[in-house]
């Protein structure tokens, strides 16, 4: 969806970040309880958390960017 994302045009963009989003949040829910099930250990789950980590940060300025971006557009700023 992310990926879909990168090309689509700006209309589309902003809602499919939003629901990658949410898909993102609920991939680290799942790994949170696979570790607090014992499902995965802590050195997998240490470093599979480093990855998501990483992956919201960047996640979360595209967000921000657009955000900003909209916020331009009703403001007449752009």
């Amino acid at each position: 969806m992310l990926f879909i994302a990168g090309y689509s045009d700006k209309n589309k963009k902003t809602v499919l970040i939003e629901k990658g989003s949410v898909k993102f949040d609920l991939l680290k829910l799942f790994l949170k309880i696979f570790w607090e099930i014992k499902a995965i250990n802590d050195k997998k789950y240490i470093a599979i958390s480093k990855h998501l980590n990483e992956g919201g940060k960047m996640l979360g300025g595209w967000i921000r960017y657009f955000e900003k971006n909209q916020a331009r557009k009703i403001t007449g700023l752009e």
